[in-house]
């Protein structure tokens, strides 16, 4: 049944039990389920009744007359709640509204809402998914640096052995794989491992080189583990303000930042495709036509492009 039509308090004194709303809304076209429930509340009809009576049949029927011509009358109340427009706020579940002038103004109002949230979503995945990827090759970074340094933390005993090595030449006979020589540091003897390829001088130096490489290791990773802890607060600093941001303008300043210092590529905006030139082969065209039972030839120049290559073509 229409929602303006009189015919509406009749066809609902027929409801004799079951769900009201869901009746009412099978009986009146055009009506949502949130219109109904506010129907109900306003005219104090319990949202569980099972019956009608004629009086509440007639209330209904006018109150909807009225809710399908809010536009016209005094109901009009225009407004939304960030998620939908209304031509009146409904207070059946306590809902907040903002006002407007007019049904235009909530249009807008909701449309920039929705757009901007929008923004915000794409912005804000781009900027999460950057900030994600730095911190965790940060943090695996951080990681490896200690896992290099554990690696590392023997160097002063090849530089050891070395120098054992070097004071007792004459006691390691060559092609030996290990020696056991006199630590005078310590006052103990230890076993030396050999390479039996190399001399005890070879040996030496190879323990030597060791040390050296991994001192230099040493240092190096030192310094990257500071940087890289430097750049790991640096990022989750940027993390906070990332959660911490409401406004389009501030995920775009965050945006820029991430670009800046290179955790994020800059959107190629305003890059104009290069253009086409459809015919841009130079050819020879064939200026004077022969007498008919002459022959000629006629051959075009093609270059290189998208087109097909054209084969040589000969007249008669």
């Amino acid at each position: 049944i229409s929602p303006i039509s009189d015919g509406i308090a009749l066809a609902l004194s027929a409801y004799c039990g079951g769900n009201p709303i869901s009746y009412l809304l099978s009986t009146v076209s055009g009506f949502a389920n949130s219109t109904a429930y506010e129907l109900f509340f306003r005219l104090g009809i319990p949202f569980d009744v099972q019956s009608f009576t004629s009086e509440e049949c007639e209330a209904i029927e006018r109150e909807i007359h009225r809710f399908a011509t809010a536009y016209h009358n005094d109901l009009f109340a225009p407004c939304s709640d960030g998620k939908d427009f209304y031509l009146f706020p409904y207070t059946y579940n306590g809902q907040s509204y903002t006002s407007h002038p007019n049904f235009n103004c909530a249009v807008d109002e909701l449309c920039s809402e929705k757009d901007r949230l929008t923004r915000l979503k794409t912005h804000g995945k781009r900027i999460a998914t950057a900030i994600k990827s730095a911190e965790t090759k940060a943090e695996r970074l951080i990681k490896n640096g200690y896992l290099k340094l554990e690696e590392c933390k023997n160097a002063d005993q090849y530089r050891l052995y070395g120098d054992i090595l070097t004071c007792n030449l004459g006691k390691v006979k060559k092609g030996a794989t290990k020696a056991l020589l006199f630590d005078y540091e310590n006052g103990q003897e230890i076993s030396i491992p050999l390479d039996g390829k190399l001399s005890p001088v070879e040996n030496a130096q190879a323990f030597y080189k060791k040390y050296a490489k991994q001192k230099r290791t040493i240092e190096f990773v030192k310094v990257q583990l500071e940087e890289q802890k430097e750049l790991l607060e640096y990022i989750r600093s940027i993390k906070t303000a990332f959660e911490l941001a409401e406004q389009v303008g501030e995920f775009e300043e965050i945006e820029r930042e991430l670009e800046q210092n290179g955790f994020l590529k800059p959107l190629n905006k305003g890059k104009k495709r290069k253009k086409i030139n459809l015919f841009p082969l130079p050819y020879t065209r064939l200026t004077d036509i022969p007498p008919i039972g002459e022959k000629t030839t006629c051959k075009m120049t093609i270059l290189p492009s998208r087109l097909p290559q054209v084969p040589t073509c000969g007249f008669t």
